[in-house]
Order: C-alpha cells, then structure tokens, then sequence
C-alpha cells in the first residue's frame, strides 16, 4: 500500500499527517544510517532521513542506475523494517558531467581561492557511493537548462521507481536540495556568482563586482535601483524558481501523494546573504508544492577575538562590550534561522537540524583529542557544539529537543559522529537513548496539545534589505562573522541573541504576514531590519496601529528607503518623529545613562528625533532613543542595532508584556507547551513559581509525562 502524507494545520500548528493520522514529526539522520537506525527504532523513532544523491544514478551514456539507492534502502529496512522515509535528494552531477558541460557552470566574480579551507576540504562520499556534504569548486549555474534537465530525468526515473514498487509503502516525502550543502545557497557563494551564460541569458548583464560592492554615495544604503532589481530577479527567477520547478516536478510525478520540502528561509542568519541568502520567501511560502522548510539551527560563533574559537557568546562594539547571548553550548538559545510564525501563518511545517553534539563525541577539542580532520574542524569550530559530560549534554538536548516540542515544529536529531574516523554515534548509550526516547514519547502526545501563540511579542522582518544594503563582501572582515553581511550580523542574528534572552516568547514574522488584528494581540512589535516602506504601507500600518494599545520599536532608519529612493519625510510620517540626519561618519554608540550600547565606527549616516529621550548619541550630538506617544499607540525609536537584554527587557515592561521568568532566560512556549532554558544559575521566578536553577538547566511544562512539569497556569 502506498503511503499517503500532507500537511495539515490544527490547533494552532502545522501537522504532519500519514495516511490520515497524525504523525509526530521527529525524524532521525546519521552519517552512517544504517548503523544509527538501531538506536533511533529502539527510542520510538520511525522516521528516516536519509541523504541521496540523483548525480549517483547518472551514466556517461544517458542510462540511470538505481541499484545504489535500493541496497541503501534495503539494508535501512533490514534493520528497522517499520522505517518510513523523508530522503534529501540532492542535485549535484557527477564529475563527468561537469567535464562535458563547462559551459553550465557557474562563474564567479573572485578567483575561486581558499579551496583548502575546511568548507571545501570537507565533501565527503558515504558507504553508498555518493555525496553527502558538498561545497564543490565546481558547480551547474541555477540557470542551467541543460543541468535542469539532467535533474528532471534523474527525478522521472528515481520516482517512478519508488512509486512503481515496494519503497512506496516508506516513501512519505522528499526534501529537494541544490547548493551549498543542498540549502539553496548559491553554488560558490563565497565567490559572488553569477557571470555564466546561462546566467545572462536569463537575469541579462551582471553588475560588476565594483558595482556590488559600492559603498554608495549614502553609507550604509545605495540608491542603485537597477542592481536592486538585479538581486531581485536573482533570487526570485534563478533561486526560488528552480527550487519551485524542482518541488512542482516532485509533486506532478508521485500524484501529490507525498510531502515536499527544502532547506530554505534563513532569514535570521545566512552567510553571503546577496548571493548565498533566500530572499524570495513569499514565493516559496505561497507555494502549493512546498510542505515544508528546513534549517539547522543558529552557527553564530563568538566575535570575542580572546575567546576559543569553538565558543558562541555575542557580543556588541561598546566599551566595554555587552554580552548579547549565546548560540550553542551550555545555556545557549538554539535559535531557529527561519522566521517561524510565517511558516505557522502559511501552514508549512518547520523541521528543525537539531544538530548539537554530545560527551560521546566531545564538542571541544583536548590536548588528548584534537580537531585536526577538515569535518572535525568544521564541525567542533562553527556547529555542533555540545558539552564534554553528560548533564550538560542532556541539558542541551533538552533544550534543542525541548524547543521544537514546545513551539510546535518538526526536527530530526543530527549524528554527525560517524562522519569522523573511529567515531560511534552521538546517542549510543543508555542515558541519552532513553532521553532521545522520552521526547519521542513527548511529540507522539502532541496530537492533543493546542500549539497556538502566546507570545505577547513580536519581531517583524522586512524581506528585501540585501537589495538596498552594503554586500557582505565588502565588510571589514569580523570574527564569527567573516561572511555576513552588516544587517545580518547585527540587526538579525546578533539582535536575536538578546531577543531570545528576553525571559518571554517571542513570533519571528515577516512583514507581509503581519495581519491587522495582530496589533492588538501583540503588546510589543520590534521592527529590528524593515527599511524599505511604501506610501500604502505606512497608511495600513497607521489604520491597524490606531487605538490598539500597541509599542512598536524602530530601528535605525524605517521608512527612509522607498521603492523611488530615498525620503526622509516617508520616516517622519511612518515612525511619528521629526528627524534629523547626520551625514558625518561617527560611531553608532548610545547611551543610556545607565549603559553604552552599539557599534563601533565609523559608520553614516545617523538620525537624530524628537520626543521623550531615553538614551543619547554617546557623542553628543543628540537623542538616540526617544519614545513618542501616537493615535492609541506607542513609538520608540532606536538608532542603532544591537539593544542589549536590559534594553529589551525594560522596553517589554514599559510596553505590559507579561516576562515569563525574573532572569534573562530563553522561553519558548504555546498554549499547552513551554520550555525554559536558565542563561545562569540562581533562584528565578517563573510564572508566580520560585524555581532554582543551574546554568544551562532545561525545564518543561505540559500536561503530558515523562520528563515535564505541571502545566503552567494559563
């Protein structure tokens, strides 16, 4: 019997659903599967993710060979028969067909140097014969006919096989992957592509490489509305259609029988943002044929320049600097990269890469066991980092595992250990095959739990930025950030550390799904990185703000860019303050009286407003944060990224938010579910109830067992 999946939104969530039952969407993925799936079918899991690669089928003489796929997944059964399957398929040739085609590649900008770093050291081939983690030097341009193709027959092939057998009793779904890693990162992003003939053929002319990275006659905007529309295009034609194409070919061929998905929307953080980022989110959001999104979760490493570099603690540019959160590691935040109630709002189920490591395959290097392999430097430098003993490996798996239960996401659990020699898997003993177990049990009770809302706060993110903004490029190069782009570092990634340290939940959205009701269901919206506003937007905004009790948070120049150029007036009208720009260069350092936050320089230009002043430029040279009292509503201002947890948390109680927790801590939560991460040890105050806490411990709240709390009072 060929299985039947979808999506299907409920009780606040979507839900994945398999022949007509709720299914829990915890998925398991390992280097080597076959040997991890014994722990994952002994812990309740039942579905796979497996990786495949189309390239691998593919024969010099036009034949496809699908036998390396089947021994795969017979020797999968073999060890877990009831396994149900969500492949990654991914589209990268063979080397052959890259000889054959050199006219398809995509050309880079910059001469492709650097090829020894670990990111292209590391592509690997598993027991099946094909890739499983790519980052080649040499790659098919998006615009690729001919490579397009290739993909379709390879996909004609390989469904038609499952379809026509046994595997489409396992099959559920397929997440298509292309790029970097299969994440629809742009191949040789680092690079800035795309000067391929396939290319121009389809987006024209490229802009030079100058042309990219001007700094522009205006600072940290340009007004060069043609290379605006040339990113525009780039990622809506080249990037999001050929990932639509792809899915929409998917779905055509199994009859929509199955889920299709892909790693996509890494708005909060992706690295060479203009030519690697997904700004085409509408599209893919909107689209029938896409189920599903994915991500890994943050990579954020620390820009402490006396910090090892394995660490994940953020920090701004005052003096001295203040800590704004930390990623990964004992009492991170494991914040998603996609903006999760947009995929709530659009019913596209979110799986989060769950992907920390554990004391079985220690995260920090020792003298007895360094990192020297390119995957194990990779891996212990930028992700994956866990803890060397066990609680405080089990404290970071609750909390990763313990994120995506309470907010109503999908996720696989990521073993990465036997990507290294003489490794084992990160979940082989007892203790953590038993936790793995208890979440298991957790998300398979989840069919009862209403997963809506309740966050009081809300961080709206405007979707086209890059197109207006500095490229990433042209940076001074950072530390734990040498790849992006200034309002990825800073107004996105480095402002969400804080943001998750606020001690209450908060809805990641992005502007388009911003409904007019959600001004009064929402106490605090922070607008951290929405420059570009037109005259019918601010009017909505205005109607649906007017009378609502709302506080929305500016930051740095809202409304100063239109779809025309520039305009200073559109800001006045827009935030309700009279405004002034200061064009001279100047650190973006303010001071509240009790702190200094900010961003070193120099950096213009400025602005200056009236209203109630809460901070000033640490210059001198005027308000910084002034609050203004509007028609029913409350606008603050601030003028320049990142706000520091004090900040934050004082803005949430002057606007009424309800703050879970005394202490900075991580909250995640719905109407049934909730997940505490303690960012240091002490006594706090949760929800009325006085709790003691060690650094990094997790805490569940539900109305289910094992492993949580009562349920928190409404």
């Amino acid at each position: 019997m060929k299985r039947r999946s979808h999506i299907a939104t409920r009780a606040g969530a979507p839900r994945l659903v398999v022949d007509g039952r709720e299914t829990a969407a915890l998925l398991g993925w390992s280097w080597d599967l076959v040997k991890a799936a014994p722990i994952y079918r002994r812990a309740g899991i039942r579905l796979l993710h497996p990786i495949l690669n189309l390239g691998a089928m593919a024969r010099p003489d036009g034949s496809v060979d699908v036998s390396l796929h089947d021994q795969f997944f017979a020797e999968l059964l073999d060890v877990h028969p009831e396994a149900l399957f969500l492949p990654r398929v991914l589209t990268d040739p063979p080397a052959w067909w890259l000889d054959a085609h050199p006219e398809e590649l995509t050309v880079p900008a910059r001469p492709v140097e650097g090829a020894g770093k670990a990111q292209f050291e590391a592509v690997r081939f598993n027991e099946q014969g094909h890739w499983t983690w790519t980052n080649p030097t040499r790659a098919p341009s998006f615009a690729s006919e001919v490579w397009k193709d290739l993909v379709r027959r390879l996909l004609e092939a390989w469904l038609t096989h499952v379809e026509r057998g046994s595997l489409s009793e396992h099959v559920i779904g397929y997440q298509i992957g292309a790029g970097v890693y299969g994440e629809w990162h742009y191949p040789l992003m680092d690079f800035v592509p795309d000067y391929s003939a396939p290319a121009q053929r389809v987006l024209g002319p490229p802009p030079s490489l100058d042309r990219r990275q001007q700094a522009g006659p205006h600072g940290f905007f340009h007004d060069d509305l043609e290379l605006a529309d040339y990113y525009r295009r780039f990622h809506r034609e080249l990037v999001a259609g050929t990932l639509l194409g792809f899915a929409g070919h998917i779905k055509q061929l199994t009859e929509c029988r199955v889920i299709v998905g892909a790693f996509y929307g890494y708005h909060l953080e992706t690295v060479c943002a203009h030519e690697g980022g997904h700004f085409a989110a509408d599209l893919v959001l909107k689209s029938p044929d896409i189920d599903f999104l994915a991500s890994p979760l943050s990579y954020m490493t620390t820009n402490d320049a006396a910090a090892e570099r394995w660490t994940h603690d953020v920090y701004d540019e005052a003096e001295p600097p203040n800590r704004l959160g930390r990623t990964r590691g004992l009492a991170g935040d494991g914040g998603y990269r996609v903006l999760l109630e947009s995929c709530r709002r659009h019913g596209k189920l979110y799986i989060a890469e769950m992907d920390a490591g554990t004391y079985l395959d220690p995260a920090i290097p020792t003298p007895d066991d360094p990192a020297d392999d390119p995957i194990e430097v990779l891996l212990r430098g930028i992700g994956g980092v866990g803890s060397n003993e066990p609680w405080g490996s089990r404290q970071i798996l609750r909390r990763d595992w313990g994120r995506q239960w309470a907010s109503g996401a999908g996720g696989w659990v990521f073993d990465f250990g036997p990507a290294l020699p003489k490794r084992e898997s990160w979940y082989a003993s007892e203790d953590l095959e038993a936790l793995l177990a208890e979440f298991v049990e957790l998300n398979e009770h989840r069919e009862a739990l209403d997963l809506s809302s309740v966050a009081e706060i809300a961080a709206v993110y405007g979707s086209e930025y890059v197109f207006r903004t500095p490229h990433w490029s042209s940076q001074p190069r950072v530390r734990g950030g040498v790849n992006l782009d200034p309002v990825m570092r800073w107004f996105a990634g480095g402002q969400l550390r804080a943001l998750h340290r606020i001690g209450a939940p908060v809805d990641t959205l992005y502007d388009f799904d911003l409904q007019p009701e959600d001004f009064r269901r929402y106490r605090l919206i922070f607008v951290p990185a929405k420059f570009v506003w037109t005259e019918a937007e601010i009017d909505q905004w205005h109607g649906a703000l007017a009378g609502s009790g709302c506080t929305v948070v500016w930051t740095y120049a809202p409304g100063y860019l239109t779809p025309a150029g520039r305009s200073l007036d559109a800001f006045r009208r827009l935030t309700g303050f009279a405004v002034e720009r200061l064009d001279k260069p100047a650190p973006w350092l303010i001071d509240t009286g009790t702190m200094t936050f900010g961003l070193r320089g120099p950096r213009a230009p400025r602005f200056t407003v009236d209203g109630e002043s809460l901070g000033q430029w640490a210059d001198g040279a005027g308000p910084a944060i002034a609050r203004k009292t509007m028609d029913g509503w409350t606008s603050v201002y601030v003028g320049a990224p990142p706000m520091p947890v004090p900040v934050l948390r004082g803005l949430a109680e002057a606007a009424g938010v309800t703050l879970w927790s005394s202490k900075p801590d991580v909250v995640v939560a719905t109407r049934d579910t909730a997940m505490l991460c303690a960012t240091s040890a002490g006594s706090r105050t949760v929800r009325g109830e006085r709790v003691e806490m060690r650094e990094g411990e997790v805490l569940l709240w539900g109305p289910t067992p094992p492993g949580v709390r009562p349920p928190l009072e409404k």
